[in-house]
C-alpha cells in the first residue's frame, strides 16, 4: 500500500509496506472518521426536527395540523444556533483527539517504516 499520495507527499516513505498491525490501526482510524462523520449528519438533522417536526410551543397558531411559518420563523431565530456549532465543533474536535490517540499509540507499538508512517501521521494531525 504506497503512502506517496498521503497529505500531498507530505508522508513520503520510500517502499513502505505496511504490517498487518498497521493495516489494523488504519481500519481503526477509518472507523473512527466514520462513526464521526455518522454522528455529524446526524447532528445536523436535529434543529430541523426541533424547528419543523416537532409539537408547536403554546399559543403558536395551528393550520390544518402544522404549525404556522411565523411560528416556525420566530423558533429559527430563538434557537440556540451558538450551541449547535459547538456541538459540530465537539465532534470535529472528539474525532482528531481520538485519530491523534490511534496513531500515537501505533507508533510506540511499532518500529522501522511502520514507525515512521505513524510519527507522520500523529504529526499532520
Amino acid at each position: 500500500m504506497p503512502v506517496a499520495h498521503f497529505k500531498g507527499d507530505f508522508c513520503n516513505i520510500d517502499s513502505f509496506k505496511p504490517t498487518s498491525n498497521t493495516l489494523d490501526g488504519i481500519k481503526e482510524m477509518n472507523r473512527v472518521i466514520n462513526i464521526s462523520n455518522m454522528l455529524e449528519r446526524i447532528l445536523a438533522g436535529v434543529p430541523l426536527f426541533q424547528l419543523f417536526a416537532s409539537r408547536s410551543p403554546a399559543g403558536s397558531i395551528v393550520i390544518n395540523g402544522s404549525v404556522s411559518v411565523a411560528t416556525t420563523g420566530y423558533n429559527v431565530t430563538r434557537y440556540d444556533w451558538n450551541l449547535f456549532s459547538q456541538a459540530l465543533k465537539g465532534v470535529g474536535d472528539e474525532r482528531r483527539s481520538q485519530l491523534q490517540k490511534i496513531a500515537g499509540v501505533m507508533a510506540f507499538t511499532s518500529s522501522g517504516k511502520d514507525y515512521d508512517f505513524w510519527r507522520c501521521v500523529s504529526n499532520a494531525l
